[in-house]
């Protein structure tokens, strides 16, 4: 999470969580700086500016700068608009804002301590629990006001500058709270359940960042557009309590959203115990609207919940396309992701092959038709190969329309992973069934492994 900006913190003023209105318009500080005079000396403010990196896609939203700067030559982030045809321009521009923090370390040493509580200023002592839970109730009856039409514009966000700060830090703040929720729960409960447009414009929010410098066949066919299951959003943060709520409020554990299952996102991103939590009120754990779990956790790393996930019945060799590039071939097995994301480690590989995972399973729809070319093409991963070898891969089959080997299809790519090549070799690739042009190219790896353009 970030600090605070001078003209997000300015906007709490006007925040009721008893919702009668969420956000008093009324009540809001024509200036932002008037908000320094509630606590000036314990607060200090910074002007921080950014050079940051714009690609031209329309939409793209920049907080407004705060009064102080109305004046400033300084240029924000500004996008036009972009047709597919077109390519992204990338640009750099100033970001100005101002940042609030507390004056010193030993300002929040005293609010946290157990010395004011026992002084006159008790009423302003602090706790981190406390302080979260504020914030992140805060944050809700911020975006519960979000419920119109014309929340989701550049226009209507500019006019509420905390919106982008509650829509991306609210769940974290919420999984800091533990089980204790307070507020949390009321609002919580009305924000994603009762008031769906309000969750709408939050994922629109929340999400919009990830959408940037994407093309426009991407937004047509990805999880940008498409409704989520709010339980997805709060998996992929390990926001267990909120996710438990959900449950015990009758959401679905299975309904898929645009990117998938909560299960899956959880998975993803390393939560075991919200896997955990899930498995136990009986997530799907081999859906595939995409990916399945064991495909998440496989690619990133995450070797515990790899195996919680076979030990309550994953599909070792499950296969998957992901329909959100169409133009493109995109899918793995947990077996080729494992090799994919782990970058040469063979711990997760083992793991998989250790619970049944085919060393010679062909995908031929998938970006590579066996985990053995997997770990030749991607490169780097050598003891990957001796592992998949050891395991029964075998280093001569064909596969595909033309029937190539491994050694083959290594072979064709621009750069072929030199390394790899020689250690197929090395456990008996056949090469009499190479062309001309692959038997030169292997030459050349032979000569000089380090020089095969």
């Amino acid at each position: 999470m970030r600090p605070i900006h001078l003209h997000e913190l300015a906007e709490v003023v006007a925040v009721n969580l008893d919702g009668d209105p969420w956000f008093d318009y009324d009540a809001r500080f024509a200036d932002s700086r008037e908000i320094l005079s509630i606590c000036s000396s314990l607060i200090a403010i910074e002007e921080k500016v950014e050079m940051v990196q714009s690609s031209d896609i329309e939409g793209s939203y920049s907080p407004p700068l705060p009064d102080e700067h109305a004046t400033s030559n300084r240029t924000t982030i500004i996008c036009r608009t972009q047709t597919t045809s077109e390519l992204a321009i990338t640009r750099k521009a100033e970001s100005v804002f101002v940042e609030v923090r507390l004056a010193h370390f030993s300002v929040k040493e005293y609010l946290v301590s157990d010395r004011i509580r026992a002084q006159p200023a008790a009423k302003y002592a602090l706790q981190d629990v406390q302080s979260n839970r504020s914030i992140a109730a805060i944050c809700l009856a911020y975006l519960l006001q979000f419920d119109r039409e014309d929340a989701s514009t550049n226009d209507f966000m500019q006019e509420h500058p905390l919106c982008e700060y509650a829509a991306e830090y609210w769940v974290d703040h919420t999984v800091t709270v533990g089980q204790d929720l307070g507020d949390i729960r009321r609002l919580c409960l009305t924000f994603l359940q009762v008031d769906p447009m309000a969750y709408r414009d939050w994922k629109f929010l929340n999400l919009w960042p990830e959408s940037e410098g994407m093309p426009a066949w991407t937004l047509d066919h990805c999880w940008v557009k498409t409704e989520l299951n709010p339980l997805i959003p709060l998996a992929s943060k390990g926001a267990n309590e909120l996710v438990a709520l959900l449950l015990e409020s009758g959401a679905d554990i299975n309904t898929e959203g645009g990117r998938g299952l909560a299960l899956i996102a959880a998975s993803a991103n390393g939560h075991e115990e919200t896997v955990r939590l899930l498995l136990d009120h009986n997530a799907n754990i081999n859906a595939a609207p995409g990916r399945t779990a064991l495909r998440n956790a496989a690619e990133h790393g995450h070797e515990a919940i790899v195996r919680l996930l076979l030990a309550n019945g994953a599909d070792a060799n499950a296969q998957w396309l992901d329909r959100h590039f169409p133009p493109f071939s995109m899918g793995y097995t947990p077996l080729q992701a494992a090799i994919w994301g782990g970058k040469g480690d063979t711990a997760i590989v083992k793991i998989l092959l250790d619970h049944g995972a085919n060393a010679n399973l062909v995908f031929e729809q998938g970006l590579c038709a066996t985990a053995l070319e997997a770990a030749c093409i991607f490169g780097g991963r050598e003891a990957v190969i001796q592992l998949l070898i050891d395991a029964g891969a075998d280093v001569n089959a064909t596969v595909g329309a033309l029937n190539h080997s491994v050694l083959q299809r290594s072979l064709m790519i621009w750069f072929p992973p030199s390394d790899s090549i020689l250690c197929l070799l090395a456990h008996g690739a056949r090469t009499d069934i190479l062309s001309a042009d692959e038997l030169r190219k292997l030459e050349a790896i032979k000569i000089n492994p380090s020089n095969t353009a």
